[in-house]
């Protein structure tokens, strides 16, 4: 499900990314639509110091629908990077089950050259693991860093950035691998689905 931030009284709306699911009583999105907004030039990075300054603002899904609250965000200025939003779900949201869902993987279960998969609309990209164990890998900026796995697709991620939130499932298991917040060409970092706390 594609959702954006709405925008503010200072900045633009942020562009669309993925919906990754829910857990607990909160949904989960990327960081992107906390750092950055859509200009003509494109998703542009906010320069802001200002912690929590989206916390109150609304999310909303393709087609305008309410989707709910931005409750919880870490800005990006200290590693690790936690790229995670918690949005609180708008009242009588009714979600796919497939996003209700969350079973991680445990990481002894993952090995290199394992398939995983995500799906946007209705289209399965595979890819493979190229790391069996997350490490520290370039986030966003030089200077910022967060825990990841590597992951190599069989096709270029054509609007590479829209896909950042995606459900990354291994395939062998079809336990959630974790959520998309990295791309480039065919290749993507991957947030552990056991670091969504």
């Amino acid at each position: 499900m594609g959702i954006y931030r709405t925008k503010t009284a200072q900045f633009k709306q942020s562009a669309e990314r993925l919906l990754f699911g829910k857990k607990d009583d909160y949904l989960l999105a990327p960081i992107d639509i906390c750092v950055f907004e859509q200009t003509a030039a494109g998703a542009t990075f906010i320069q802001s110091s200002t912690p929590g300054q989206f916390k109150g603002v609304e999310v909303r899904g393709t087609g305008n629908m309410k989707i709910g609250i931005i409750s919880e965000y870490s800005v990006p200025s200290v590693l690790p990077v936690n790229p995670i939003v918690k949005i609180t779900p708008a009242p009588h949201l009714n979600l796919s089950p497939t996003l209700e869902d969350f079973d991680p993987i445990e990481r002894n279960q993952v090995k290199k050259g394992d398939k995983v998969v995500f799906s946007v609309n209705g289209v399965r990209i595979i890819g493979e693991v190229q790391n069996p164990a997350p490490t520290q890998l370039p986030f966003i900026q030089p200077s910022f860093q967060v825990e990841a796995y590597e992951v190599k697709f069989e096709q270029r991620l054509i609007d590479i950035d829209s896909v950042h939130g995606a459900r990354v499932l291994h395939s062998k298991t079809e336990k959630i691998l974790g959520m998309l917040v990295g791309s480039q060409g065919n290749n993507a970092i991957v947030y552990p689905a056991d670091l969504i706390k």
